[in-house]
């Protein structure tokens, strides 16, 4: 896979050299029902709307490493982090 393919596929990348792309992502994640209820069993101290505040979403961070030799894809790193 080349520099090009991986940009139509991934976009602009937040940072790049002549051989390496890196895309870094963030975003917010609505949290399932059933995760917020068992959630709630185990916070139940906690106000709701202090307890939705702080649970009702979570932010997603993903970051992507592409490193080319001679324009083709020769290493792949990922990572995926998902926090309140």
């Amino acid at each position: 896979m080349s520099k090009k393919q991986v940009t139509e596929i991934l976009g602009k990348p937040n940072a790049r050299s002549n051989d390496k792309l890196i895309y870094d992502f963030k975003f917010q994640k609505r949290t399932a029902a059933e995760q917020l209820a068992q959630m709630r069993q185990s916070s139940p101290r906690m106000s709701e709307e202090e307890f939705h505040r702080n649970y009702d979403y979570y932010t997603v961070s993903q970051y992507i490493e592409a490193r080319f030799v001679r324009d083709r894809l020769t290493y792949l790193a990922l990572s995926t982090a998902e926090t309140y």
